[in-house]
């Protein structure tokens, strides 16, 4: 806190006023087993429908439906083909973690609990309690650098220490249900109620947003950058057919005189 005060007072201010389990790691709920504090789920789903978002009503659901079904397939093929313990992606993360960890020294001192020194910092790790003082595996569920360290020290596999939530048979339990097929509209009973109708068109100013409006604090959208300019006259490079100095004199004195230029 005294780091944002002194790079922004009225940040430091605002946030004294928010709860700490709202925005800092360390006073999140341990049994959530979540470290994300990202805020923008929402203008990800956004962006998730994009093509169909401009639909009428039951169009946009449809696409949905369709993509959503074909997600739930395609997870939970991937976790039936799987043969970890754990979903890939802590597999990833535990990979990483194991890489990490060959660095530093650690010390034994009996009864499961070591003091792991990587990087000039020192952590507890006691493995009974699945517990490092660090606080990443309380709060992620999954071992972090120094746990995976002390676990290469008893030559256990620190996939078998990872919260229940992340075993490969959980993902299967969650995707297991599916959404059925459906015939196409045409096929479905008709009605005695009034149709959907789309609301009416109000057309803004100005020209209509694809892209999502980013926060401050998000990194800008990638754009295509590079390439070389090529003149179609005399095809060299650097420049372009209206700046090129083989081009005939009348051409380029057309160009000049151009009221678009």
């Amino acid at each position: 806190m005294e780091k944002i005060e002194k790079v922004n007072p009225n940040g430091y201010n605002w946030l004294k006023n928010v709860p700490p389990h709202e925005w800092a790691r360390w006073a999140f709920d341990r049994h959530v087993k979540n470290q994300d504090t990202c805020k923008n789920f929402s203008k990800s789903f956004d962006n998730w429908i994009l093509n169909g978002r401009e639909k009428s009503i039951i169009s946009l659901i449809e696409s949905i439906r369709l993509s959503w079904m074909a997600k739930i397939h395609s997870r939970r093929s991937r976790y039936t083909e799987d043969l970890g313990l754990v979903c890939p992606k802590i597999q990833d993360v535990l990979e990483k973690n194991r890489l990490n960890s060959r660095v530093g020294h650690l010390i034994s001192v009996g009864n499961d609990e070591f003091e792991v020194s990587i990087d000039d910092a020192s952590f507890a790790v006691y493995l009974r309690e699945k517990r490092c003082s660090c606080g990443e595996w309380e709060l992620t569920g999954i071992p972090c650098i120094h746990a995976v360290k002390a676990r290469r020290f008893k030559r256990q596999d620190p996939h078998e220490y990872c919260d229940p939530c992340f075993h490969r048979e959980r993902a299967i339990r969650i995707y297991s249900h599916f959404i059925h097929p459906l015939s196409d509209q045409f096929l479905w009973p008709l009605t005695n109620r009034d149709p959907v109708e789309p609301p009416i068109m109000r057309r803004m100013a100005g020209r209509p947003r694809k892209a999502r409006v980013r926060d401050t604090d998000e990194a800008p959208a990638s754009l295509k950058t590079g390439g070389t300019v090529k003149c179609s006259r005399c095809k060299q490079i650097i420049h372009n057919k209206r700046s090129c100095r083989w081009a005939p004199q009348g051409v380029l004195d057309m160009h000049r005189c151009s009221p678009k230029h």
